[in-house]
């Protein structure tokens, strides 16, 4: 961000960096649904990722799973009343924060198709309907803070639609750790959509994410590498070693990922997984040795064997800056980039 903003780019932040394009302005979920028979399935996948590591690190599955159908039958709710009131990130939290059950009950009973829903929180002095509340209530005060839970207008689907050659900056707030990463998730997926969607706009859309474990859980990152090339959306992503992609996405999942990437650069890594995806990368090939034997009178011996194209050595002597370049359809070489000014 403080190398390359200008002026008209926008910022999507929990810090006072955090404008649009015309000033500060702060990013608005509402704003990322469309009114229509698409809308329904927007709030089934905003709900599931901003629920998913709730829903992966519980031994009851009941209650996240519950509070996630609430919490997208809440957004349904302001959703179709937009024109009754002003729907943002500040009047969900502040909905959310204050809201008895009976009102909430009231609210699913308005609509035919959540009012299976009030089974949840049937009784206010129930043990489920206590947990589902708390559940709900504790997951959107950890995700709806500092500049989330502003008033604001900004919609990266919006944004990623006009284009306009600017640049959208999503800065990690290091301060709270990893509990906006939902949040950093579901901007990364609402972006990698649009830029999928059949609605799109023409030109190429650009991603370059650094520390790209700290984006678990992205819904559509499999097809946008595998399959966006041809739509316009390009990637460029940084990894401190291949084990935290392994941790956020399993191996599996994770090989098929990094196999999208055509184009590598490897700096010196030590740990040894990464060094054997390095070598997996450029393959194998037949090496003769010629030497002189160290028993005299033998001559010169030569040996065949097979070998990695990039050996573990070839990793290790890499100095700082130095990196190996992999290419479609051209052999590994090194390259060593300038320092930046």
């Amino acid at each position: 961000y403080q190398s390359f903003y200008r002026p008209g780019d926008v910022v999507i932040s929990n810090d006072a960096t955090a404008c649009g394009p015309e000033g500060p302005d702060y990013w608005n979920l509402f704003n990322e649904l469309e009114p229509g028979e698409d809308m329904e399935v927007a709030i089934n996948e905003i709900s599931k990722t901003l629920f998913a590591q709730r829903l992966k690190n519980t031994t009851q599955p009941f209650f996240p799973n519950a509070a996630k159908d609430l919490f997208g039958a809440v957004l349904t709710h302001f959703s179709r009343n937009q024109g009754s009131f002003y729907c943002d990130n500040q009047a969900l939290r502040q909905f959310i924060d204050a809201m008895p059950t009976a009102q909430l009950r009231e609210m699913l009973e308005q609509h035919p198709d959540l009012r299976a829903m009030t089974s949840y929180i049937y009784d206010d002095a129930s043990g489920q309907t206590q947990g589902v509340l708390s559940e709900l209530q504790q997951q959107v005060r950890e995700l709806f803070i500092g500049n989330f839970k502003k008033r604001g207008n900004l919609s990266m689907r919006e944004l990623v639609r006009q284009k306009g050659g600017r640049m959208i900056f999503v800065e990690y707030d290091l301060s709270v750790g990893e509990t906006l990463t939902p949040i950093y998730t579901l901007l990364f997926d609402l972006a990698i959509k649009e830029a999928l969607s059949r609605k799109k706009s023409e030109g190429n859309v650009f991603f370059a994410v650094d520390e790209f474990r700290l984006l678990p859980n992205l819904t559509h990152i499999d097809d946008a590498v595998n399959f966006g090339r041809s739509m316009g959306v390009k990637f460029m992503v940084g990894l401190q070693n291949i084990e935290q992609m392994y941790e956020v996405y399993g191996q599996a999942r994770a090989r098929s990922i990094l196999s999208g990437f055509l184009t590598s650069i490897c700096f010196r890594v030590n740990d040894h997984t990464s060094v054997e995806y390095v070598q997996q990368l450029h393959g194998r090939n037949r090496k003769k040795e010629v030497y002189m034997a160290a028993v005299q009178g033998r001559g010169i011996v030569e040996n065949v064997r097979d070998a990695n194209v990039v050996e573990d050595w070839d990793i290790q002597r890499l100095k700082i800056g130095e990196a190996i370049i992999g290419l479609p359809g051209k052999e590994p070489f090194r390259f060593q980039f300038l320092r930046a000014k």
